[in-house]
């Protein structure tokens, strides 16, 4: 069956298991889906940690398959991300057309390149445009005021996670921040409000 690419993709999956990832790459170049071929071949670059040649080979597939530009710009924007590239990740997430997942992930990077207020913008959309995105993008609000030091401001964001989104697992989460790391005992929903009316 040479034009079989379940056989050709079973094989690859076993070379690539026993760490032979030069003779998978010629596997992978049989397919006959390109795409799944050159974002395969890609991702085995990534597993040799060889992230140069992984974002070189993103690269050349965004012009190779313009029709699925979007979720190539999604992993092109995870490799740079993970390799300290943050300026070309965040381009890279913006043209993902991913939202709000790429938002949350330019704020990440904004936060990694210690730009905390500019992640609370980023995230301040979020909370304005995907309401169901929210309890997040107000919990991670609460991480960037405390990355920049503003403790009162972390603390207030994480009681509003627990008052609003009451019925999340942000409001868990927020709950356990507040406990662990600012030794505040807020019960969830009400008792929060009194607390702050003090």
């Amino acid at each position: 069956h040479p034009d079989n690419d379940t056989f050709r993709s079973e094989y690859a999956a076993y070379l690539r298991a026993s760490g032979k990832r030069g003779e998978v790459r010629l596997v992978y170049r049989d397919l006959k889906n390109q795409y799944v071929a050159d974002t395969e071949i890609a991702e085995t670059y990534g597993e040799e940690n060889n992230w140069k040649s992984c974002i070189e080979a993103y690269q050349a597939m965004l012009t190779k398959h313009p029709q699925q530009a979007d979720a190539i710009q999604w992993r092109l924007g995870e490799v740079l991300q993970r390799t300290g590239k943050y300026t070309e990740a965040i381009a890279a997430y913006n043209q993902s057309q991913h939202e709000p997942q790429s938002l949350f992930r330019i704020a990440e990077c904004q936060g990694q390149m210690k730009q905390h207020d500019t992640a609370i913008q980023t995230l301040v959309s979020v909370l304005n445009f995907f309401k169901s995105s929210a309890a997040e993008a107000q919990y991670r609000i609460a991480g960037h005021y405390a990355a920049k030091g503003d403790k009162e401001a972390a603390i207030r964001t994480l009681k509003t996670v627990c008052k609003v989104h009451l019925n999340t697992s942000w409001a868990g989460q927020a709950h356990q921040d507040l406990s662990q790391k600012y030794g505040i005992d807020v019960t969830l929903g009400g008792a929060a409000a009194k607390k702050e009316e003090k």
